[in-house]
């Protein structure tokens, strides 16, 4: 098993999480403008890298332990270490490129749920809003006498 593979896997996972923090833009605009049709063919995508992202994991980890490495950070960072200087030089960068970018992401990911959260109770309140205002309405009898009060108690009965 040759270092290269796992470098090989670091550059691959830093595309698909600037991919993924391309896909989560989309979904907060998305978000903003109720395109729910839009919105499904993002999440779709999203779902998508995200299963790349799994399987470059796996890769890497099953990489790592076959060369001797716990597959952690401390595990990656001694690979790099025993690296010749320039395949260390660049493989750090692209490190700290990806933890930089999955880093984002999980900022991304929270805003997007802080945004569909806000929109669901947006979306709650209106529909009691409209829930109150027909109850209003429909409390009337077709000769427009109020035929229950705000408790739903019917007028005119103990």
């Amino acid at each position: 098993m040759s270092t290269q593979l796992v470098l090989n896997t670091v550059t691959e996972a830093c595309r698909f999480f600037a991919e993924l923090e391309h896909i989560q833009g989309r979904i907060y605009n998305q978000l903003l403008a109720r395109d729910v049709a839009q919105l499904e063919k993002s999440i779709k995508a999203q779902a998508n890298m995200l299963r790349h992202i799994r399987q470059n994991t796996e890769l890497r980890a099953r990489l790592l332990q076959g060369l001797g490495f716990s597959v952690d950070s401390g595990g990656m960072n001694r690979l790099l270490a025993g690296l010749p200087e320039e395949q260390h030089q660049q493989g750090v960068e692209e490190w700290r490129k990806l933890e930089t970018s999955i880093r984002h992401c999980k900022e991304l990911n929270k805003l997007n749920g802080k945004v569909q959260a806000r929109l669901g109770t947006v979306t709650r309140r209106l529909l009691s809003m409209i829930d109150e205002h027909y109850y209003k309405l429909s409390t009337y009898s077709s000769k427009g006498s109020p035929v229950a009060g705000p408790s739903g108690r019917v007028l005119g009965q103990a």
